[in-house]
Parts: structure tokens; sequence; C-alpha cells
């Protein structure tokens, strides 16, 4: 098909509010990785995401904001060896290398309990969310 010819703007009032509330928030993410690390980044991307956007009450959005990164560290950096990037020296100093150095020398079963833990601690959220909602 042909371009439109409605002779209307390209994009309206609604579509700019999306694009602000979608396109700003993602972008912030992109500049945000190389400073505060991907993960620190990804956290505050969900957390404003699942609190703002899907209007899922503070509970449930700090777990997933928490929960989720953490889970992405474990299977990118310690499970497949592939780091994502993370940030000034600083955090990666003060943060990622002594975590990076207890899961690397831990026992085979610390991993998969982390990620079991995480998982429990992400139903009790949608738990206490659902029961919240009902009341």
């Amino acid at each position: 098909t042909g371009p439109a010819k409605t002779g209307g703007p390209y994009l309206d009032r609604h579509g700019s509010i999306v694009l602000l509330t979608v396109g700003v928030p993602v972008f912030l993410l992109v500049l945000l990785t190389d400073y505060i690390s991907m993960y620190f980044a990804m956290a505050l991307f969900l957390f404003y995401y699942l609190l703002v956007l899907g209007r899922h009450g503070i509970v449930l959005s700090t777990a997933m904001a928490g929960v989720l990164p953490f889970w992405m560290y474990l299977f990118f950096d310690i499970t497949m060896t592939r780091t994502l990037p993370k940030g000034v020296l600083s955090i990666e100093d003060g943060i990622y290398t002594p975590l990076g150095n207890f899961f690397r020398q831990a026992d085979g079963w610390v991993t998969p309990v982390c990620f079991l833990l995480g998982a429990v601690v992400l139903v009790g959220a949608a738990m206490a969310s659902r029961t919240r909602k009902e009341e």
C-alpha cells in the first residue's frame, strides 16, 4: 500500500505520550548501562515499567526488579561466563568482583539454590499482590 494521505500529524498527542513514556526510559536504560551496570539499569527500568506502566504494586515491582537482574547475573556471568557491562570500575570492584568470586568458589549447588530462592521471593510477592487486589 502507498503512504497515507490524511494530511494529519505523523504522531498525535496520544502517540507522543506513549513514545515518551516508553522511549525515554529505554534510552535511559541504554545510557545508564555504561555508568551503573546493565543489571542496575535493568532493575530501574523494570521497576519503572512494572510500577508506572504496568500499574503493579510496590511489592511485586520491587521483587521483580531485584530478582530478575540477579538471575541474569547468575545466568550470564556465573553460569555462562559471559559478562554484561558492569558500569564504572568502582561498582565492578565493589560489587561484582567479590560476588563473582563467591559464586565461582562456592559448591555447585549454591547457584541453583539462589535461582530457587528468587523464585520463592517472586511467588510470595505475586501472592501478596493478588491478596491485596482481592481485598
